[in-house]
């Protein structure tokens, strides 16, 4: 386990399945970038995150972009993949094969499960129609595991 602290740091994991484990605001700048390289194996990123950080829009949509990233370039086999940087988290990161992300109250400072991973309910009501013209449907989404602040 590798672990990222204060200040800019350079992490490179090598051959073998390594997690690095990182905190948002506690990384770099985008003028000053913390750069975390998984290796070769079946590397994880572990991100931290504060709820007050997930106030900020930016900073929610570089994590799903993180993520993306993350997910669609992951090769175990590979310790040359693409780089990409992440301006908002101060992170520039290669070579992972997945990513886990903890939110943590910035009040309490205990975890908060399912904040990132919802359980989505979805509820339809019946539709009737014939062929040859448009059915309207009827569907509701419900996050059943929202913290009670989004609520």
């Amino acid at each position: 386990m590798l672990i990222g602290g204060t200040g800019t740091d350079a992490i490179r994991g090598d051959g073998g399945d390594d997690v690095v484990k990182l905190s948002v605001g506690a990384a770099g700048d985008a003028a000053n970038m913390e750069s975390a390289d998984g290796g070769l194996g079946t590397d994880t990123l572990e991100i931290t995150v504060m709820t007050d950080d997930l106030a900020d829009p930016a900073v929610v949509d570089a994590l799903v972009d993180l993520s993306s990233f993350i997910l669609a370039n992951a090769d175990a086999a590979s310790d040359v993949g693409p780089l990409a940087a992440f301006d908002v988290l101060g992170l520039e990161v290669r070579d992972f094969e997945d990513i886990d992300i903890t939110v943590i109250d910035s009040e309490t400072g205990e975890e908060v499960p399912g904040f990132i991973t919802p359980e989505i309910v979805l509820d339809t009501a019946p539709a009737n129609g014939d062929e040859d013209t448009a059915i309207g449907l009827a569907i509701t989404a419900f996050v059943t595991n929202a913290p009670p602040c989004l609520m």
